[in-house]
């Protein structure tokens, strides 16, 4: 066994694969990761041989499998009465306690999926009933996939389990894959972008391993075991003996014990002292809070979530966080005076819902859940669904509720956290704080797990509460809402209700999101700062783009107006969108080309070039490092002499299409200019030397943007730039947004600029 098994059950599970017949017996060795691991992995081997298992952990009265077996009831039967499938149901153990109203409600819903209908005390199946049950047989959620790109060659290393992506994936992130450290550039639904990341210190990927938490009595038995050798060593017993001593006690080797020994003494020098059952430990290092409570994963989970959003509600910003089975770290922006005695236990469970709802890790779950339930059809990319949209559409029904007691009874443990909570209140456990130069042994384990943000939903001061800004904060906070319900709530012009919440949203307070179905916007509370981001289907977007487009393209002067509305432009989008002919558009083009008021940009040979102005041109130009060869530099200069392109061939003796690349080359550094028919030297062209655009990568994605939606692929393959170049350009630009498109074949995640959300 590589690692620390984690449970007791589990150790003897994976023993119990060797020695396969009655007459042998069955081993295991585990192979510890490290000291902590080491005492971890001892005590779990101890307890197994003393039988002490843990008890089986159950949902009790799961809604989504209720919902699942009255489906398979019904297809059996073909109609049930509500009082048969009640008599089925509470059968079984786990529905022992169930009642007839939350029954009622399971159905409620399955008749508003469509899935069954209901007349009096009977229950009928509907045909849509077949597909569901036979979709979710298994309650094992499906594992998706993200590819991890090489954005230094395009190359693809690998694939990464997408729970991990979901939950801690973002720019500037590391984590090792394969042996290597990694950075994250950018990310995006199918992929995520990573260039090498040198030699740090990196977290590694989700495994499997990551799913199967400490239980709270291992950890507790590791705290004890740690805290015995601290008082052995205080009585001057060296490590070579403390070895032996565990030895005679644990199923372990020397090594082993030693290394346990080890770890302890290195922590009593950095910190004085180790935690125990009945101390917590508070470590306050360069500008992080380490908390060592050995209580296990469930539990530190909560009490990590819930201390987050309690620090990021005193200071306004974003709290990072993460977490072990000993304990946790808080990671502000900001200097806090952090008291593990000041987060309340009445306040763990709202505290550690208000932080989870809003993560992708339990959109994900409640996607799932609705799923089952068949409140959503699949397929949905999770990416793609916006935590916030599923909080408003679910939350307070049975689907939010489920998904929230998955997340409790397998993954965190309020409960559990809040109990430790009242027992400092109540002095049963000490909490002792220190400060150290740099992170403790126990704090360098905790600081090496897998981080995320936490970001209070609002913080408004008792001032500000008192006037109309303060009220529809609170409000917000409690349910979105559009303007309009607001100003009938508080009694208030809609009007003025409208100028408060834009100027709340420049502030970053709050957050819109329009509804195309409803075509209402309807207002939060902001998880941080942002613009709108706008779920909207294909024909809405194309309608929109159109009127960009709406102009009468008869000109030299209108086609130059609507390059300074849409950016540089391809002359097959202009007949495209039915501005003009192509005969048209040609010929307006090179009326413009001759007066040196455009030229036309190839970003690659054999595609089709950019109508640009002089100040795209440089933009464009700016935006690439090309470098140039030997022939490159004498094509240059037979241009200087001969600018006709097939004299340059016939001359120079060299085939069209290397000469033509050369050109482009040329083109892109800036020193040549193409009208459609010749090619000209940049100043004799424009009439000025060429001088580079500062941050031009970022110049020319936002006037692509301008003509309207782009995916990042469409950028990459019109440009030529890598993806590091456009997400990082994409990220840089302040007005540029995300959408959600529903195309026929399914979603996509497209970006444009704020102006053209205000077109939607």
């Amino acid at each position: 066994q590589y690692g620390s098994p984690r449970t007791i059950v589990n150790l003897l599970q994976r023993t119990g694969r060797s020695g396969h017949s009655m007459s042998r017996v069955s081993h295991v060795i585990i192979l510890a990761e490290s000291p902590l691991d080491a005492a971890e992995s001892m005590v779990i081997a101890d307890m197994a041989l003393k039988g002490r298992l843990e008890p089986p952990t159950v949902e009790h009265k799961p809604f989504d499998v209720l919902a699942l077996q009255i489906l398979g009831i019904l297809l059996e039967k073909g109609e049930a009465t509500v009082d048969e499938i009640y008599d089925i149901a509470r059968k079984s153990v786990f529905y022992r306690s169930l009642s007839r109203e939350e029954l009622t409600k399971v159905i409620a819903i399955l008749r508003r999926n469509r899935l069954v209908k209901a007349s009096g005390n009977k229950v009928y199946r509907l045909r849509k009933a077949w597909r569901q049950y036979y979709s979710y047989l298994s309650m094992i959620p499906e594992v998706d996939e993200v590819k991890l790109v090489n954005v230094t060659d395009g190359s693809v290393i690998g694939t990464l389990d997408a729970n991990f992506s979901a939950e801690y994936v973002e720019a500037g992130a590391k984590f090792i894959f394969k042996g290597e450290p990694w950075e994250v550039v950018s990310y995006d639904s199918e992929a995520v972008y990573v260039k090498p990341a040198g030699q740090v210190k990196a977290r590694i990927p989700w495994w499997e391993g990551e799913y199967i938490p400490v239980p709270y009595p291992v950890a507790l038995q590791v705290s004890s075991l740690l805290y015995t050798v601290s008082e052995w060593i205080r009585r001057g017993i060296g490590v070579s003996q403390i070895s032996d001593m565990l030895m005679s006690k644990y199923p372990a080797d020397r090594e082993a014990c030693k290394a346990v020994a080890t770890l302890v003494r290195d922590q009593l020098r950095s910190t004085g002292t180790v935690p125990s059952p009945d101390t917590i430990l508070v470590e306050y290092t360069n500008g992080a809070i380490i908390v060592h409570s050995f209580i296990g994963h469930r539990a530190n989970s909560a009490l990590a979530r819930a201390s987050a959003y309690h620090v990021s509600l005193k200071t306004g910003d974003a709290v990072k966080t993460c977490y072990s089975a000993y304990g946790f770290a808080l990671m502000p922006e900001v200097p806090v005076d952090f008291r593990l005695e000041d987060v309340k236990a009445e306040t763990i469970t709202e505290y550690f819902r208000a932080s989870s709802e809003m993560s992708k890790r339990f959109s994900r779950k409640l996607l799932q859940v609705a799923y089952r339930f068949g409140s959503l059809a699949k397929p949905v990319e999770p990416a793609m669904v916006d935590p916030l949209q599923l909080v408003v559409k679910f939350k307070g029904g049975i689907e939010y509720q489920e998904a929230f007691k998955e997340e409790e009874s397998f993954t965190s443990n309020p409960a559990r956290a809040a109990e430790i909570l009242d027992m400092i209140q109540k002095g049963k456990i000490k909490v002792l704080y220190v400060k150290t130069q740099k992170p403790s042994p126990l704090a360098e384990y905790i600081l090496s797990k897998p981080s995320f943000k936490v970001k209070a939903v609002y913080k408004v001061s008792h001032e500000a509460l008192k006037g109309l800004e303060g009220m529809i904060l609170e409000k917000l906070a409690r349910k979105p809402m559009t303007s309009r319900e607001l100003a009938s709530l508080l009694g208030v012009e809609s009007e003025r209700v409208r100028s408060i919440l834009i100027d709340l949203k420049s502030r970053g307070l709050v957050y819109d999101i329009l509804f195309t179905d409803r075509l209402e916007r309807v207002w939060f509370v902001s998880p941080t700062p942002r613009g709108a981001e706008v779920h909207v289907d294909y024909e809405t977007v194309r309608k929109a783009v159109q009127r960009i487009f709406n102009v009468e393209l008869e000109t030299g002067e209108s086609l130059l107006k609507l390059l300074g509305r849409a950016g540089p432009l391809r002359a097959s989008w202009l007949t495209r969108m039915g501005v003009a002919g192509m005969d048209t558009v040609r010929s307006i083009v090179k009326s413009l080309t001759s007066k040196r008021k455009v030229s036309l940009f190839l970003v690659r040979p054999g595609q089709e070039p950019f109508i640009v102005t002089p100040e795209y041109h440089r933009v464009f130009a700016s935006s690439y490092r090309e470098s140039l060869d030997s022939r490159d530099e004498m094509i240059l200069k037979a241009l200087k002499l001969q600018g006709d392109f097939k004299e340059l061939c016939k001359r120079l003796r060299i085939k069209p299409r290397f000469v033509r690349d050369s050109l482009v080359r040329l083109q892109k550094a800036g020193l040549t200019v193409y009208d459609g028919e010749s090619w000209h030297l940049y100043e004799d062209y424009w009439g000025h030397p060429f001088e580079k655009v500062e941050n031009a990568t970022i110049e020319l994605v936002r006037l692509l943007l301008m003509s309207g939606p782009k995916r990042p692929s469409w950028l990459m393959n019109v440009t030529g730039l890598s993806p590091a170049d456009i997400y990082s350009a994409l990220a840089s630009i302040p007005d540029a947004r995300r959408i959600i498109v529903k195309f026929r074949s399914g979603y996509r995640r497209m970006y444009c600029l704020q102006s053209f959300i205000l077109q939607l």
